[in-house]
């Protein structure tokens, strides 16, 4: 059969593809007559045999179709579905050995990017890529290239929450249409659910890279800020310390944090990766001197050059289980429409090294208390107290005692004593001295403030979800206090009355042998291994231990 045919394929009624296991298809050609001939085709109405057109799985036999690239395990993976023009050649002339070498659009249907000269499509015929549909006609997927000159584009699209990925320049795009300007770069973009993950960190940065000259990882720009806000936190400490304001030490939280991503530390490769030296290419070359950069824990990092804004109509929550630090070298301000509330477990301070502190509220009395305290109002100069209406009282259930140098006026009990080295001169137009007279001083109660305990729940287990039954612990709570006790059966077990805050939890090993729920023989055991064979396993293990930056302890952990 000299030179390539064309045909169709066929198959199951009202299915897309039914295909055989090796890649392979049923088509049937334009010369075969029988009941359902292709389009432009006979049947065969006038003959007592069937045809050979039966326009279904029964037509020809399988024809294997050609892919870009095939082999074993790998290749491409594209079958022309039922009702696709294809195009057939026969291997060494020989009609019964057809191969399917390519597919054909026709005038039945457009191409997925259709355009050109006399479309309206907007564009020359500058689209190209993949184009697929759901078996039953509901949906679509593609992956589109943009050719035209200045506009160059790539879009990943399913029609499933109309969720895309769209590379350069970006324009609304609409079936096989060019559309508006939306801006250049990328948007990712979804009706349905994003997620975002990375288990050994994430960067998110709009700091730019001329050329992309640098390596994934590079936060240069974000490291010098930590130094930046880690050299004002040791300075406004240092002060701090010195004016004997307590609980403010939060700058080693910072330290941690730039030192997991400073190349200078161990943000950094310590070894080569997949055969290739872990260096920064220099002068052009593949290997150079400086570490490539990588995060030493898994850390999420946003850093911006100029703004970083976070909006939202609704509420918005901010948590760490450890410490939160906000460190700014210029200004910082809290606004609150309403009601502003500041609370804490153990210290607060307000400080000012510099300029005045004012408390001032406008419509509504101003409140300090201390419940279970002293209260010490200290000034280096005076000290001046104003009602600018009424009165003001100063109350105290059993003394006053007002002194300025030598001279005191104590109040006490019932009694009234004035003492002074020098002279008592009292003044007025007249002195008069009557009967006693009591009255009862109405001071409020003060409440007596508890934070609410919680329960720490415990649950250890072994790899195979066996718990750590009958072991020991030690738990060191927040504030320093140890609860000791025993896990149950289920490796298990509550320790109530914590204050809140972080705890370290450190195990003893089971008492007993352990063993093993699951007794399904493990693939390859060997029961009595050669020395060898345990030397390398040995050898393994080891040599993960030494390369691992942080050691841990297999009965240790942290709840």
């Amino acid at each position: 059969m000299p030179g390539p045919q064309s045909a169709r394929v066929v198959g199951v009624a009202d299915a897309a593809l039914s295909p055989s296991r090796d890649h392979q298809v049923r088509i049937q050609f334009p010369w075969q007559r029988g009941a359902q001939p292709t389009p432009g085709g006979l049947t065969d109405s006038a003959s007592t045999a069937p045809g050979h057109a039966p326009g279904d799985q029964r037509a020809g036999t399988w024809v294997p179709v050609a892919e870009w690239v095939a082999g074993p395990n790998w290749g491409s993976h594209f079958l022309p579905r039922i009702g696709s023009e294809v195009l057939v050649e026969f291997l060494h002339g020989d009609i019964d050995q057809p191969r399917i070498t390519g597919q054909l659009y026709n005038g039945e249907l457009a191409p997925p990017f259709g355009g050109g000269l006399d479309e309206s499509a907007s564009h020359p015929g500058t689209l190209s890529g993949l184009h697929t549909q759901s078996h039953d006609g509901s949906g679509t997927q593609q992956w589109l290239l943009d050719d035209t000159p200045g506009q160059l584009r790539t879009r990943l699209h399913t029609s499933l929450a109309d969720t895309r990925l769209e590379l350069g320049y970006l324009v609304q795009h609409s079936d096989t249409a060019r559309g508006a300007l939306s801006g250049q770069g990328f948007e990712l973009a979804s009706q349905g659910w994003g997620n975002v993950h990375a288990a050994q960190g994430l960067l998110l940065s709009s700091s730019a890279r001329g050329q992309g000259a640098s390596t994934a990882l590079d936060v240069a720009e974000a490291v010098a800020q930590l130094h930046g806000a880690q050299r004002t936190a040791q300075a406004l400490h240092a002060t701090l310390t010195q004016q004997q304001v307590p609980g403010l030490d939060a700058h080693p939280s910072v330290t941690r944090l730039r030192e997991a991503i400073d190349p200078q530390a161990q943000g950094k490769y310590t070894a080569a990766v997949g055969g290739q030296a872990a260096t920064k290419p220099a002068d052009g070359g593949r290997d150079g001197q400086a570490p490539v950069e990588r995060f030493a824990q898994a850390r999420l990092l946003g850093e911006s050059p100029d703004h970083i804004a976070w909006t939202t109509p609704a509420s918005a929550v901010a948590y760490a289980g450890q410490a939160l630090q906000l460190t700014v070298q210029q200004d910082a301000q809290l606004s609150a429409g309403q009601t502003l509330s500041a609370v804490s477990g153990q210290h607060t301070a307000l400080f000012a090294q510099r300029g005045p502190i004012k408390l001032i509220a406008a419509a509504g009395p101003v409140s300090l208390q201390a419940h279970t305290g002293a209260l010490e109002l200290l000034a280096d100069q005076a000290v001046t107290i104003t009602a600018t209406d009424t009165r003001i009282d100063v109350l105290a259930q059993h003394k006053i005692v007002l002194q300025a140098g030598q001279t005191r006026i104590t109040l006490e009990g019932g009694d009234i004593s004035f003492a002074c080295p020098g002279q008592f001169t009292v003044k007025a137009s007249t002195h008069p001295f009557l009967g006693g007279e009591m009255k009862t001083v109405a001071i409020p109660t003060l409440p007596e403030e508890r934070l609410p305990l919680q329960t720490l729940s415990l649950d250890h287990r072994y790899h195979d979800d066996q718990g750590l039954a009958g072991a020991d612990y030690v738990v060191t709570l927040a504030d320093g206090g140890k609860r000791h006790g025993t896990l149950d059966a289920q490796g298990r077990a509550e320790v109530a009355n914590v204050p809140g805050g972080s705890a370290e939890v450190v195990f003893s090993p089971m008492p007993g042998l352990f063993g093993r729920k699951d007794m399904t023989p493990t693939p390859d055991h060997a029961a009595h291994p050669a020395d060898a064979k345990l030397d390398g396993v040995v050898d393994k293990y080891l040599a993960a231990a030494t390369a691992d930056s942080v050691k841990a302890d297999p009965v240790k952990g942290v709840q």
